[in-house]
């Protein structure tokens, strides 16, 4: 499922999480590139995630996130057995760090 550019920041992350939840069982690609997704929006997603147990593909690129919920979300997606690719942005706080 191509979400790509969908901004999550305005009100759309309860309608996002009931459509994974509905798709969850059969979802093997999901895309949520340039979606505004924040550390906040991602902490909220990551129970419904965790459902997508077939899921092979989880886009993230070019989402405002930090290092920790990136951590946390690698961490917590090692159950995730199918999931073989995660594109996910360069760190806010490693970019903070660049002179």
């Amino acid at each position: 499922m191509d979400l790509s550019g969908l901004n999550v920041s305005r009100s759309l992350l309860e309608p996002l999480q009931l459509l994974l939840e509905k798709a969850s069982a059969s979802l093997l690609y999901l895309d949520l590139s340039y979606c505004h997704i924040a550390d906040s929006h991602l902490n909220a997603l990551l129970p419904t995630l965790l459902r997508c147990s077939r899921l092979h593909f989880l886009g993230l690129y070019h989402n405002p996130l930090f290092k920790a919920a990136i951590q946390d979300l690698l961490q917590k997606t090692l159950e995730l057995p199918d999931l073989h690719l995660v594109v996910y942005p360069y760190p806010l706080d490693c970019h903070m760090q660049d002179p």
